[in-house]
């Protein structure tokens, strides 16, 4: 996106923009009233180790209205349009905006427009909002997990419920990396399940992967293998099964990804090769695909091996 600044507006925000890591791409400088925030000289006078996300229970133009106004007593450094991407930038990031008990001093609020408990947040405002968590991350040094990029309702003090449940984290923290579109997708692969007893460790099938796999009877309760994988970075993910067909396995293994989707496959056929079970979105660390025995009866389940590959 472009700056929009009125010729006086560009000559005030040269002398306030120019060598800070303030964000670029943001549309406009909306100043809040001096009575809603606090001047400071960060990072030299307190380090920033924060990034705080909020939403507005209304507009984004609205709250950069609001915080124009001394009855507001708040603040915040940013403030996105949920459906354009639009930006605001109402406090400089050297000063110190009222937006979080706990975080002020040491954090960079973003507001989003929108509701709590509404999914009313577009994918060109998560893209548009990373941009500055990233030039944070890049430019004073906070560190890339969710202890330091934080929701309001996180943080302790705060009796606050947004960004709410419908926050997609997974792909935000995606769009925040600092690694940026270095990172070169790979393969996580696991063929070693953890399985109950009742499973039995096979051997045999032609078209297996790696040395052995696990199987078992199908039957209407609980009794899953599961895979677990940790992943290096968040991101886009394609997910595979593995299986060794044949005529006595399930036609509706049912595999529960990441997110608890569940996606039945046929492994009656296409054994001896990867088979995608879905495309996630999904963050760092461990992340679990499991196949139920809980299907049609009279039949195995046969678990072999899953790979995540990515981040795309």
């Amino acid at each position: 996106m472009k700056r929009f600044l009125s010729a006086a507006l560009a000559v005030f925000a040269s002398s306030c923009f120019a060598g800070t890591p303030d964000l670029p791409s943001c549309d406009s400088w909306q100043p809040a009233a001096s009575c809603n925030y606090q001047n400071a000289s960060r990072p030299t006078s307190s380090a920033i180790n924060y990034v705080i996300i909020h939403k507005v229970e209304g507009s984004a133009a609205g709250a950069a209205s609001w915080f124009q106004n001394c009855a507001a007593g708040v603040s915040a450094h940013f403030a996105f349009n949920n459906s354009t991407g639009y930006c605001y930038q109402c406090v400089q990031e050297a000063d110190i905006a009222w937006h979080c008990i706990n975080r002020n001093t040491n954090g960079v609020g973003i507001e989003h427009g929108g509701y709590t408990n509404t999914n009313d947040v577009a994918t060109v405002c998560y893209d548009e909002s990373a941009l500055e968590t990233k030039s944070c991350c890049i430019y004073y040094t906070v560190a890339y997990d969710r202890s330091h990029i934080q929701g309001h309702s996180e943080v302790p003090g705060n009796s606050h419920t947004d960004p709410g449940p419908y926050w997609n984290w997974t792909y935000y923290m995606s769009k925040c990396n600092p690694a940026g579109g270095t990172i070169t997708p790979k393969s996580y692969i696991d063929d070693t399940p953890a399985v109950s007893a009742n499973w039995i460790t096979g051997t045999s099938a032609a078209d297996k992967y790696g040395a052995d796999y696990k199987y078992r009877s199908t039957a209407a309760l609980s009794d899953a293998a599961t895979w677990t994988s940790t992943l290096a970075n968040g991101g886009s993910y394609d997910i595979s099964a593995w299986w060794s067909a044949g005529t006595n396995r399930s036609a509706t293994a049912p595999y529960i990804l990441p997110n608890g989707a569940t996606v039945s496959k046929n492994q009656q056929a296409n054994g001896g090769a990867w088979n995608l079970l879905g495309t996630q979105s999904l963050g760092a660390g461990a992340q679990t695909t499991k196949l139920s025995c809980w299907t049609t009866t009279g039949f195995v389940v046969v678990a072999d091996a899953i790979n995540y590959y990515g981040p795309k």
